[in-house]
């Protein structure tokens, strides 16, 4: 089925933002991922400012945009700014994917998701501010490390295992999951960001997807995303949550490594990859068994939910949430 026609937007719409009409979230109250990779491209050109938002730095950018350091004009509040670039902002569809991000966001209020607080377009720039994490990501911290201490790959696992917890009930999927979409803040707090492809379990003509589509990221999405994303639920989250603890304790993926796309979609329909604990001794058995459950290839077989992923991880010893210090 083919995606709906964007909507035409006025230059100064806002489609969420504290003081407009359409309030969603705001609070004064508190850079990796944001969904895109750190970068010094120049392709974006340099902006000073959007709306009321002043530029101070670029953070990342990928293909459909920036993110950038910003600060608010009307209180001086430093955000992470995420502005499509003008040529995508013209392609049929992504529009309507980046507001529904926004949509997605605004209903959401937890202390493991990275807080959303305006979205709109002004001059034709479409832009999305949300809360400034400074810590980098899970990804640049097992690249400096790496690899994670057991306690602190676990402490990943939980946070975010929380953060997917309360998007669920929510009726919302991630569905792309990833070491670079987990935050981390200075005192070592996990943020789950980049709701860019999260689906409305509620609202089966709320994605962009086309049936047959996957969407996400092929080393930690499930195979049942990588062949259909509109197949994914919360069970799907759940495996590349796995994906991704298994990645902070070993320092690579459980599944292709180094592989091309064809060979990692192979192995994982085969299902089979290297024990943790192979790959590093200090995993104990216990979070052999937890990944076992997670990355089970047959969806029925894996934790049919966080809580349930959350009380063995209790059972286990672990329920600690936050990482050490860096360098710690």
């Amino acid at each position: 089925m083919s995606a709906a026609a964007d909507p035409p937007v006025d230059q100064t719409r806002v489609w969420a933002d504290p003081d407009q009409t359409g309030v969603f979230a705001d609070g004064d109250t508190a850079a990796g991922g944001y969904g895109f990779a750190p970068t010094d491209s120049t392709e974006h050109p340099a902006l000073n400012a959007v709306g009321d938002y002043r530029i101070a730095a670029k953070l990342g950018e990928g293909g459909m945009g920036a993110v950038f350091r910003a600060v608010r004009g009307k209180d001086g509040r430093e955000v992470a700014l995420k502005v499509l670039s003008r040529q995508v902002v013209q392609r049929p569809g992504f529009r309507q994917r980046f507001h529904r991000e926004a949509q997605a966001m605004s209903r959401l209020t937890h202390p493991n998701i990275v807080r959303y607080l305006a979205a709109g377009e002004v001059n034709g720039l479409v832009y999305l501010a949300m809360e400034l994490v400074d810590g980098g990501s899970v990804a640049d911290r097992v690249k400096a490390d790496k690899k994670l201490s057991v306690a602190d790959a676990l402490a990943v696992g939980v946070a975010a295992g929380r953060a997917l917890e309360y998007i669920h009930r929510k009726q919302i999927v991630h569905r792309d999951v990833k070491p670079d979409n987990l935050l981390l803040t200075a005192a070592g707090e996990v943020k789950l960001a980049d709701l860019g492809l999260a689906k409305a379990t509620d609202d089966t003509d709320v994605s962009l997807t086309g049936t047959g589509t996957g969407m996400g990221t092929p080393l930690y999405a499930p195979p049942e995303q990588i062949r259909d994303a509109k197949r994914a639920d919360a069970r799907s989250d759940l495996y590349a949550l796995g994906g991704v603890i298994y990645f902070a304790l070993t320092g690579e993926p459980p599944f292709g490594a180094g592989a091309n796309f064809l060979e990692l979609v192979t192995a994982k329909e085969k299902g089979v990859y290297p024990l943790a604990s192979a790959k590093n001794p200090k995993v104990p058995a216990e979070v052999d068994r937890l990944l076992f459950k997670l990355l089970a290839k047959p969806p029925e077989l894996r934790y049919q939910s966080a809580a349930e992923f959350l009380q063995d991880a209790k059972r286990a010893g672990f329920t600690a949430d936050r990482l050490s210090p860096a360098g710690g």
